[in-house]
Parts: structure tokens; C-alpha cells; sequence
């Protein structure tokens, strides 16, 4: 028994120590195959990029036909430029953020122009409207200012025989009562 209990021993240990072996020699695979993924996805992005960046100017044309392990990205032209547009963002948030700060106040300085020049020009119109209906005859005018000039006219008329009309009710009824009175 005291023999069986070392082999034992010695077994699970070269059993644990297999394992070990196996599941290091696992991740190793795993790694490897996720880092050539990994490169596979890296030259996809630069072969696709590629065109774009040349095209704007940020690498040179042999770009577009070198493999991608060949393309180095961030050279000193790319870096330089890569920072100013960096800063140019920086200028472009910073500008962004006073708009929105300043923008509901401008907004509302906007719209209390607008409406005080709105309601001038109105006024200006309906001043202007009234001096030429009054002053102008109707052949001077255009003809929706005639028709205007002419429906103002017979609104007028049609108020002063209303009235003549309340009148001339009020007469008969007054003259009906003093004729029934009188017999």
C-alpha cells in the first residue's frame, strides 16, 4: 500500500502537468489563430482605406498596391496632419458648444426682430393703403386696390343704410303709436 500511494501520486501529478500541457498548448493555438484574425481584419481596414487616404492626400499611391504588413499608417506627413485635424475638431466642438450657449438667446433676438420688422412693414403698408384709398380715385389704382377701395365704399353704404333703414323703422313705429293713440 505504501508503494501504491507514491504512483498514485506520481500519476496525478503527470496527469495534472498533461493537462497543463494541453490546455497552454490550447491557448496558444487560440492566440495564434485570434492574432491572425486580427492581422486579416488590420489589412482589410488598410486595403479598403487605402484608396480614401490617397486619394485625400494622407499617404502616397504605393499604398493602395502594397500588402498591408508594408503599410505603415502614421508617418510623419499622416502624424502631422492626423493632429491638426485633431485641433481643427477641438475649434470645431469648442465653436459647436457656444452656439448651443448662445443659441436660445440668439434665436430669440432673431424672432424679436423679425416680428418688430414684420409688424413696421405692416403698418407702413396699411398707412400707405389708407393715404392712397382716401386720396386716390379708384382709376388711379390697381385693380385689387379698386376692388378694395370699392368694398370699403359700399361697406360704408351698406352701415349707412342699416342705419337709415333702424331709422326709418323707428319712424313707422313711432308713427303707428301716434295714430293709434290719436283714434
Amino acid at each position: 500500500m505504501a508503494t501504491e500511494l507514491p504512483r498514485i501520486c506520481i500519476e496525478q501529478r503527470d496527469d495534472v502537468a498533461f493537462v497543463q500541457r494541453e490546455v497552454a498548448a490550447n491557448v496558444a493555438k487560440v492566440a495564434a489563430a485570434e492574432a491572425a484574425e486580427a492581422e486579416k481584419v488590420v489589412a482589410r481596414v488598410f486595403r479598403c482605406a487605402a484608396n480614401n487616404l490617397a486619394v485625400n492626400g494622407l499617404v502616397g499611391l504605393d499604398a493602395i498596391d502594397a500588402p498591408a504588413e508594408e503599410f505603415e499608417p502614421f508617418d510623419d506627413s499622416l502624424r502631422v496632419r492626423r493632429e491638426s485635424l485633431l485641433l481643427h475638431l477641438v475649434e470645431v466642438r469648442e465653436r459647436v458648444a457656444k452656439k448651443r450657449i448662445d443659441a436660445p438667446l440668439a434665436l430669440m433676438q432673431k424672432q424679436t426682430e423679425a416680428l418688430l420688422r414684420r409688424r413696421q412693414r405692416d403698418t407702413e403698408l396699411a398707412e400707405s393703403m389708407a393715404h392712397e384709398v382716401t386720396t386716390c380715385p379708384p382709376s388711379v389704382l390697381s385693380l385689387k386696390q379698386t376692388a378694395d377701395w370699392l368694398s370699403s365704399q359700399a361697406l360704408d353704404l351698406s352701415k349707412d343704410v342699416a342705419v337709415a333703414e333702424k331709422t326709418l323703422e323707428d319712424t313707422k313705429a313711432v308713427l303707428s303709436r301716434l295714430t293709434k293713440q290719436k283714434s
